[in-house]
């Protein structure tokens, strides 16, 4: 099996887009020969296929919303799957759209529902003490 993949890229003199994405060298090509611009370009970029799971075997990526009181109003867990390894941990505000409230919305990776909770429980204390409920700038 290939390992590669050849990515068609736009660059200009402040943007960089992927226009498409091929498993062949000869296929990128021939999409630039029917192309009429001098701004792309083929990209070659190797493929993980065996990515490294064993740090996160047996952990499940949690999903939690709290309100300002500390009060969990969401929690999901799902298995991981390779499209949430890069990233290990989320935190940002949100707004319902019904209610209006501001809501801790926390998306990481944890051993068991207890360890997410206590997590989250941390980050919600964190942002309190420092009177930050809902001033974006405080997660980082």
């Amino acid at each position: 099996m290939n390992n590669k993949i050849y990515i068609v890229v736009e660059v200009e003199y402040s943007s960089y887009d992927i226009i498409a994405a091929f498993d062949s060298k000869d296929k990128a090509k021939e999409f630039l020969e029917n192309t009429n611009t001098d701004y792309y370009d083929v990209e070659i970029k190797e493929l993980d296929l065996n990515p490294d799971t064993s740090k996160y075997r047996g952990m499940k990526h949690y999903l939690i919303y709290m309100n300002k009181k500390g009060n969990i109003t969401f929690l999901s867990e799902d298995d991981i799957s390779i499209f949430n390894f890069n990233k290990t941990y989320e935190t940002f505000f949100v707004i319902e759209n019904e209610s209006k409230d501001i809501k801790l919305k926390l998306m990481f990776i944890a051993r068991d529902k207890e360890q997410a909770i206590k997590y989250a429980n941390s980050r919600w204390k964190k942002i309190i003490s420092k009177n930050g409920w809902g001033k974006y700038n405080i997660l980082r």
